[in-house]
C-alpha cells in the first residue's frame, strides 16, 4: 500500500518527503535498521524525481521543436550582413 501511495504522490510531495528523510538521516539518532530503510526510501525518491525531471525535459524539447518555427537560411544570411554593417 505504501508503494502505491508513493507512485501517486506529486513531484513536490516526493521532494518534501526526500527532504524529511535526509533530515532524519543527518540527525543520526535513528537506529541503524531504520536508517537503512530510510536510505532506501530516499534513493527510490531520488530515482523517481530524476526520472520525472528527465521526462519533463524531453517533453519540453519536443514542445520547443514542435512550436518553434524554423529559421530560414536566407534570413540568417541577411541578419549576418546587417550585423556586419555595425562593426565598422
Amino acid at each position: 500500500m505504501a508503494k502505491a501511495q508513493k507512485n501517486k504522490a506529486t513531484f513536490e510531495d516526493q521532494l518534501i518527503r526526500l527532504e524529511s528523510v535526509i533530515e532524519l538521516l543527518d540527525r543520526g539518532e535513528t537506529p541503524i535498521d531504520e536508517m537503512m530503510k530510510l536510505y532506501e526510501e530516499g534513493m527510490q525518491l531520488l530515482q523517481s524525481a530524476r526520472s520525472y525531471l528527465q521526462a519533463t525535459e524531453q517533453k519540453i524539447t519536443v514542445l520547443q521543436s514542435t512550436y518553434t518555427p524554423p529559421v530560414s537560411s536566407q534570413k540568417e544570411g541577411n541578419a549576418a550582413k546587417e550585423d556586419d554593417q555595425f562593426l565598422f
